[in-house]
């Protein structure tokens, strides 16, 4: 009897060590290799996130292993948006600041629960938030698309907070409520939003990024832009180089240049449109997508490795050139 236990406990064990090994190998592919496919829970694939009908997964026939680039940050991700596939990432995966890159999520909610046409009023509190600003004014009436603009193209933290309690507003069913009580309810959705597709690394403090104990990763920044860029309301504005938008009366203009360099300055082939993020704890983000022959790549880059203003948006180039010419989709 005690030497049939032996036998059972020793095979127990072997199993158990051959399993490890088979979970650690994999593993270990993924993050030295980057080039193994993995299907992402909650990515564009999954209908029901995103109210759309996906199209076939696509089928990778092969990767130019030999051509993986260099991609100098502390952090990137290639993600197929039609089939939710990791096409390349980086070992580190760790929840890092993400800086402005936040307000993908802010406009997606903004998409999802307001009126582009509804127009709100810019309070005090909104107003006077610091960082990078469309200098919307205290009193100022516009319309939630107008402020989407400026949101998404010069990445406005005024813009942010003044969106951010239009919608807060509609979530507590209360739009007199104070700005700190909309803001603050409007954060909740945005990290209810977060489990709701999935983002596991992922949770936000504020509604423009300027708070860097918010914090996700490059592979949750993909879900959400994948979002993003099937929303008719949202993608054509973060794919506009230049636009000039007004308050109600005419009279408060505001003059926008697109953040994202491959839509503005460089007009990268394809591109989408995307988000860019800064922070000194954050350093220079930025989530970018292109679609050519029918194939959608977004790429994320997070903390360059320079300090340059253009640091990031070389980077994500440099992703996205190599995905469209070394990915063979059949």
């Amino acid at each position: 009897m005690h030497r049939k236990s032996l036998l059972i406990s020793l095979v127990c064990i072997y199993l158990a060590t051959i399993g490890g090994i088979m979970a650690w190998s994999a593993l270990g592919f993924l993050g030295a290799a980057g080039t193994a496919f993995a299907q992402v829970k909650g990515s564009s694939s999954d209908a029901a996130l995103i109210s759309v009908t996906p199209p076939a997964l696509a089928a990778y026939s092969s990767v130019n292993t030999q051509a993986v680039p260099q991609i100098p940050a502390m952090q990137f991700a290639l993600y197929a948006a039609e089939s939710g596939q990791i096409i390349l990432r980086s070992k580190n995966l760790d929840s890092v600041p993400i800086a402005s890159t936040t307000k993908l999520m802010s406009s997606h909610l903004v998409s999802k629960f307001g009126k582009l046409d509804d127009v709100t009023t810019v309070s005090d509190t909104a107003s006077s938030v610091e960082g990078s600003l469309a200098h919307v004014q205290s009193g100022e009436r516009i319309s939630i698309k107008n402020l989407l603009y400026c949101l998404l193209l010069v990445s406005g933290n005024d813009a942010a907070h003044a969106l951010a309690e239009y919608t807060g507003g509609i979530l507590l069913g209360n739009p007199t409520a104070s700005a700190a009580a909309k803001t603050a309810r409007f954060v909740q959705a945005m990290n209810e939003e977060a489990l709701r597709l999935h983002m596991e690394h992922t949770h936000y403090m504020d509604p423009a990024g300027l708070n860097d104990d918010g914090h996700s990763n490059a592979i949750d920044l993909a879900k959400i832009a994948s979002v993003n860029i099937a929303d008719a309301n949202l993608q054509p504005i973060m794919d506009t180089a230049d636009s000039t938008v007004s308050d109600q009366s005419g009279q408060i203009t505001h003059k926008l240049h697109n953040s994202d360099r491959l839509v503005s300055d460089y007009q990268y082939a394809g591109s989408l449109g995307g988000k860019t993020g800064f922070t000194p704890a954050a350093g220079h983000c930025i989530v970018s997508s292109a679609k050519r022959s029918g194939h959608t790549l977004i790429a994320v880059i997070l903390n360059t490795d320079s300090s340059a203003a253009d640091a990031s948006a070389q980077a994500v180039m440099k992703l996205l050139d190599w995905g469209f010419s070394n990915v063979s989709w059949q």
